[in-house]
């Protein structure tokens, strides 16, 4: 395989195959070569336009399902509310979620810094997955997430999003009092299987269950 911006020196794809097939999820360190990595997340951490970023979030009220991503500052009382809901959903068991996020389809022909490294990662990262999964794939859905004091993603499976799902942390000098973890649990949700910390240029791909 020749790898365009996934650093993969030494990294043994046999085991890597052998560890998603027994567990259904792996982790890379280091994932992305450094230069081409920094330049991506300076690009979001310090150039990208805010106003690219949106307020989504899920929260039950009444036994009826609010879903709504809104990053207008006129509705500040509404995002307000979101969270508050959201974080009752999430003592009661429900599952909700309340985060920033900016979507990555752009026009064709864009030549912002995400779009600069998308078009090198996601041929990289389908071909990987590929090899992990064992058949053809294609990229689906790409996002950026952005989680702010106060914000999570409840516990989900992803089930009808396709074969496997991935997450590229951008996190600089990560500290455990921050959270942001990735946990997977045995199905009745009591329990805790792996964990992982969402440190800078850390790639996790994850299998997704068919039920």
């Amino acid at each position: 395989m020749n790898w365009e911006v996934i650093k993969f020196t030494n990294l043994d794809l046999e085991g890597l195959k052998q560890e998603f097939d027994e567990k259904g999820v792996v982790t890379l360190d280091n994932a992305i070569e450094p230069t081409v990595f920094e330049e991506f997340s300076t690009f979001v951490r310090e150039e990208m336009p805010d106003w690219w970023w949106i307020y989504n979030y899920v929260y039950w009220e009444n036994g009826e399902k609010v879903h709504e991503d809104n990053g207008s500052p006129s509705n500040v009382g509404s995002i307000l509310k979101a969270k508050h809901m959201a974080h009752q959903n999430l003592i009661d068991g429900v599952f909700s979620y309340h985060y920033s996020r900016a979507n990555l389809s752009h026009i064709k022909g864009c030549e912002c810094g995400i779009c600069a490294f998308t078009s090198k990662f996601h041929p990289d990262l389908t071909a990987l997955c590929e090899y992990l999964v064992g058949i053809d794939l294609r990229v689906d859905e790409t996002f950026l997430n952005r989680y702010d004091e106060g914000d999570f993603n409840g516990i989900h499976n992803d089930v009808g999003k396709g074969a496997c799902a991935f997450v590229l942390h951008m996190t600089k000098d990560w500290k455990p009092l921050y959270g942001g973890e990735f946990f997977t649990y045995t199905d009745d949700r009591n329990t805790i299987t792996s964990s992982v910390a969402p440190s800078y240029n850390k790639l996790v791909i994850m299998l997704i269950p068919d039920e």
